[in-house]
């Protein structure tokens, strides 16, 4: 059987190794949405807000770590502490960096 573009179909022939051939044909080529979205260079809402998050978060948490050196001639308190936990957790360090 002769399909258009001079492209003959195999009895054997699985559909995706069809699609595989046909790729290049004119017939084949549709705007989709997701070859669409193939080409978009950039980044989501989502994405961009997720690295505000881990810039923020990691910014934090470098700032603990900066206040717990500057802490060690103070005298030991209970945020001293909890710094020093969050130099190991990090989610922990982020927000105490800020305070």
């Amino acid at each position: 059987m002769k399909l258009r573009d001079g492209i003959e179909l195999r009895s054997q022939e699985t559909s995706d190794a069809l699609r595989a051939r046909l790729r290049g044909s004119w017939y084949f080529r549709r705007s989709t949405k997701e070859t669409e979205m193939r080409k978009c260079i950039g980044a989501t809402v989502v994405e961009l807000v997720v690295l505000l998050i881990m810039l923020l978060g990691a910014g934090g948490w470098i700032w603990n770590i900066v206040k717990v050196v500057h802490g060690f001639a103070d005298p030991i308190t209970g945020l001293f502490v909890m710094r020093c936990i969050g130099v190991f957790v990090a989610p922990v360090g982020a927000v105490l960096g800020y305070f």
